[in-house]
């Protein structure tokens, strides 16, 4: 009975003590203008455990040690800032080789300067500095200009970040050792080497938080382990995640996004992705070596080079995912890879699957591979492999906008059966969009519905027939690419500021109304043994050509205006033909034709005018016909004709020009040499005057001499 009162007693002191301890804690000021301190580290010096600083509004040059348990807490983080004080190191160091309990709130800390002061003794310009075994939160805090890290985490210490945010550092968040960090509605962005660092044994668990515009996104090696959920990586760089030596990974409900690779696994590492979205990057998922990869329920969309790429010896199992609109292949297989799909879709990519080498395998049942260029490259499926119906319910008409029921225009394809119509609310929208079925995409206008930003914007191929209308395709690559023997119809279309607006080739045919083409490098590119019918066009503004035309392709032109492009209105070369009726070439940068190789062109009641060179310049053994045109202001000839090209001008009239009004390449023309071995017929009802040089210089007389 005696020693349980002395128990009794013990522990009834025990509890006071730590009452006193926790009644004992104070507030203490700090303000640079008064308060019980005007320096931080010196109220740190004076504080208890369990003290709370008070920091008023203003900037503290300082570089602060702790380690003891303390509070700091400031007026705001773009009011409370610390900012260091001593090139080389970090601002703040908190370091115990004991428990203690710190938490940081409502500061900004930063403006780490400098080279590293010791190297060896690992002393560098970092944010803030956690060692040992210790507990930090850190909450509405702004972490940023740090040459180094903005968090440098290791050791045992554990820290939850949580509404807070580390910008402009080297690195934004380094892990090592056996820590543990938590981050929860936070962001780590513009850092000009990793987002996040992870090696050693560590371990991160990320919460509704974002990796934003970083040099690379988030690196993970050793033996660490991370769980991502309900997060967002979007870098531009090199990488979204990449997941080396026997590292973990976990990925649920997040998107990785605008990465060269989004998430590249590769040593004996292991990762599961789930439920979430892989989208806009050159690849999607990059996994090798001997790595192990899950994926359930997740969509690999719009990438650039491939959807999933699988080589080495690593193994790949697909659960429910959707493989949409990538513009390579969507599932690549080489080496001695593994990959089995089940109940997956695999639809709307240039390439479906692609197996690489014999030593490769694919295998699963239940799939859906359709409607891509080419659903199998060097595979063969099993009959149990496919599933004769689409997982989920495919509809006639379909909506894309942010109140509709598809957000974006390459999972509304996905689900719009062939022959349907995908209706695109007025919004700017991510490229690349390819498709390989019929359909029809109906815009709300040329510059309210855009699709931007991708390689391609549209994407069009196999034998698909595609009819699209009031839509714009701007900022691509190619605005709109049309191959295989593909038909498209367009109206009221836009291409504006790509590299190349329209690239039609293969056996494709294309057929435009009411539709302006301006200010790309090239307006239109049609090549090989593709068609091209256009009425009521502008080609204009376009800094390399107009209109080019190769290969055995095939152009009529009517009432279209070809102006004030920077280099020649149309060529036209190889075998191509072309034929402008009711149509204007004006006021381009060089000539207005330029028609080469074996080409042939018609010009009937169409203006040539006002371009910089030659109005027509025909050359090699091409073939030009000009009837009841206009040909007149050109900066030179008005039509000019070369080695054994055929010029023949019916019912036109060649006026005004700056040099010849029709001449060709001849010593007594003002040429060079004499090379001139063609063809020039000019019909009675020709009239040539007003010319600058001189009317018509052919190696004969010409009744048309004397006309005007």
């Amino acid at each position: 009975m005696k020693g349980l009162f002395s128990l009794a007693v013990a522990l009834l002191s025990i509890g006071t003590f730590l009452m006193g301890v926790k009644t004992s804690a104070k507030t203490i000021t700090v303000s640079s203008s008064g308060g019980d301190y005007t320096s931080i580290q010196a109220a740190i010096d004076a504080a208890t455990p369990g003290d709370i600083i008070q920091i008023a509004s203003g900037t503290y040059k300082e570089n602060l040690s702790i380690g003891k348990s303390i509070e700091l807490v400031g007026a705001g983080p773009e009011k409370t800032i610390i900012k260091s004080a001593k090139e080389g190191y970090p601002v703040i160091v908190i370091r115990s080789d004991r428990p203690i309990e710190v938490e940081l709130k409502e500061l900004g800390v930063g403006w780490a300067f400098g080279d590293c002061a010791n190297i060896r003794g690992d002393v560098c310009p970092e944010g803030i500095l956690v060692d040992g075994d210790l507990n930090l939160t850190i909450e509405g805090v702004q972490i940023s200009h740090n040459r180094s890290n903005g968090l440098r985490v290791r050791g045992s210490a554990y820290v939850l970040m949580k509404s807070s945010a580390i910008s402009r550092c080297g690195n934004g968040l380094w892990v090592g050792g056996l820590a543990h960090v938590r981050l929860n509605n936070s962001s780590i962005s513009d850092s000009t080497g990793y987002g996040i660092w992870l090696g050693g044994s560590a371990t991160a668990r990320i919460n509704d938080s974002m990796v934003l515009g970083t040099g690379d996104g988030v690196w993970i090696g050793g033996s660490a382990d991370l769980m991502l959920e309900n997060s967002v990586i979007s870098t531009d760089g090199t990488f979204g995640l990449s997941v080396n030596d026997t590292a973990r990974v976990t990925v649920k409900h997040s998107a990785v996004t605008d990465e060269s690779i989004a998430l590249g696994v590769k040593g004996s590492s292991r990762v599961l992705v789930e439920n979430s979205r892989i989208l806009r990057n050159s690849k999607g998922l990059d996994a090798g070596d001997s790595s192990q990869v899950m994926v359930r329920d997740t969509k690999f969309v719009a990438n650039d080079e491939y959807g999933i790429v699988v080589w080495g010896s690593a193994g790949i199992e697909l659960q429910g995912a959707k493989v949409i609109s990538n513009y390579g292949c969507g599932l690549s297989v080489r080496d001695h890879a593994q990959v089995v799909l089940t109940g997956s879709w695999i639809t709307d990519n240039s390439c479906g699957i692609q197996r690489e080498g014999d030593m490769s395998t694919v295998g699963g049942e239940g799939n859906w591979v359709k409607w891509n260029f080419n659903d199998f490259r060097g595979f063969t499926p099993p009959l149990e492999f496919l599933s004769e119906t689409p997982p989920e319910s495919l509809f006639a008409e379909t909506d894309v906008g942010p109140d509709a029921e598809f957000k974006t225009i390459w999972e509304a394809i996905a689900y719009t059966a062939p022959g349907g119509t995908v209706h695109i609310h007025a919004g700017k929208y991510a490229a690349p969009v390819i498709i390989a079925k019929d359909l029809t995409l109906i815009g709300e206008g040329s510059q309210k519905t855009i699709i931007t930003g991708g390689a391609v914007g549209l994407f069009i191929g196999a034998h698909a027939v595609v009819d699209i209308q009031n839509i714009g395709l701007s900022d691509n690559g190619t605005g709109l690419y049309v191959g295989g023997s593909a038909r498209v119809e367009t109206e009221g279309v836009r291409l504006a500021t790509n590299e190349f607006g329209l690239l039609a080739e293969d056996a494709s045919t294309v057929e435009m109304e009411d539709s302006t083409i301006s200010s790309n490098g090239t307006g239109m590119l049609v090549k090989d043994s593709a068609t091209l019918t256009a009425e009521n066009l502008e080609v204009s503004g376009n800094t390399i050509c107009g209109i080019s035309i190769e290969g055995a392709a095939r152009v009529r032109l009517r009432q279209t205006q070809i102006s004030g492009n920077g280099g020649n209105g149309l060529s036209v070369g190889g075998s191509a033909e072309a034929e402008l009726r009711g149509s204007r070439v004006v006021d381009n940068g060089m000539g207005g034709l330029d028609v080469e190789g074996l080409a042939r062109v018609i010009l009937e009641q169409t203006e040539v005018a006002g371009n910089r060179l030659a109005g027509l310049w025909v050359g090699d053994v091409a073939h030009a016909e000009i009837r009841d045109s206009l040909v007149e202001r050109n900066g030179m000839c008005g039509v000019f004709v070369r080695d054994k090209a055929y010029l023949k001008v019916l019912g036109s009239a060649v006026r005004n020009n700056e040099g010849w009004g029709i001449a060709v390449e001849l010593r007594t023309c003002g040429c060079m040499e004499d090379s001139f071995a063609g063809k020039v017929v000019l019909g009675n009802d020709v009239r040539v005057y007003g010319n600058g040089q001189g009317q018509v210089c052919l190696p004969y007389r010409h009744p048309t001499e004397d006309n005007g």
